[in-house]
């Protein structure tokens, strides 16, 4: 039975311009909502409600921070099945809800479930980089799709990553790869060698909340957690021409 804030969430969703047949990629904070009854599983079931049948829901279920082949880490197994995301509660429940299928990538995966689960999820192991033309962020500006920022910061945007690989930000990757092993749904293991992000340790700090000076962003609240969304498809195309024209624009020197 639903709940009263599974009905409160719904109405700020829309608040927010979410409708019936979106493609959402949320990141989130789930303690900024404030107290939900039902915890995350009300949050999920709200904006899958929200998104219909013939929408699709998207969260990053990353894990860079714990699948690494290098010290101090030394852990170069992703395994589809049970590798936890280091991106927060919310995405770590949403992969394990019925149905839901993730991509295959060592640090960049995705969760789906919806109407294009699977056209979002497939092939993204066959890019070299983490955010590359076969990855889901990548296909959701592809397919019309949108961001949601669910109680955290605009600066939270890995599809950011993905706009500076395609538009080579010459800070963005390493240049060298490693070698990674990935275990599929059935059990299958494969062993590839990836580039990963090289911004921090070239003294960076990402400033991708920027993006909101040079396109347009909503806002509004749900329940307690202040909220953004924006439209990827644009995102992608503002981004990567602001970063041809300006290299440096989405980052800023470390202190």
């Amino acid at each position: 039975m639903k709940n009263n804030d599974f009905f409160k969430i719904k109405e700020d969703l829309s608040l927010l311009g979410i409708k019936t047949g979106d493609d959402i990629l949320v990141h989130s904070s789930f303690k900024n909502l404030g107290g939900v009854e039902g915890g995350i599983e009300t949050v999920i079931e709200a904006l899958l409600s929200v998104v219909g049948d013939n929408g699709t829901l998207l969260f990053p279920t990353l894990s860079f921070s714990t699948v690494n082949p290098e010290p101090p880490i030394n852990n170069p197994v992703f395994d589809v099945r049970n590798t936890p995301s280091c991106v927060g509660a919310m995405s770590n429940v949403f992969m394990n809800f019925e149905g839901v299928e993730r991509s295959l990538h060592p640090t960049h995966s995705v969760a789906a479930l919806g109407a294009r689960q699977k056209e979002y999820i497939q092939n993204h192991e066959l890019d070299n980089e983490p955010v590359g033309e076969n990855s889901p962020f990548f296909k959701l500006g592809k397919l019309g799709g949108k961001v949601l920022f669910l109680g955290c910061s605009t600066k939270s945007n890995t599809s950011m990553h993905g706009v500076e690989e395609y538009a080579k930000a010459p800070y963005v990757l390493s240049e060298n790869t490693r070698h990674y092993v990935i275990i599929n749904k059935d059990g299958n293991r494969t062993e590839k060698d990836y580039y990963y992000h090289y911004i921090h340790q070239r003294g960076f700090a990402q400033r991708y909340d920027r993006l909101e000076n040079i396109m347009n962003f909503q806002r509004g609240n749900v329940l307690k957690a202040e909220c953004a969304v924006v439209d990827c498809e644009e995102m992608w195309k503002v981004g990567s021409e602001k970063i041809k024209s300006d290299p440096y624009y989405f980052v800023e020197k470390i202190e």
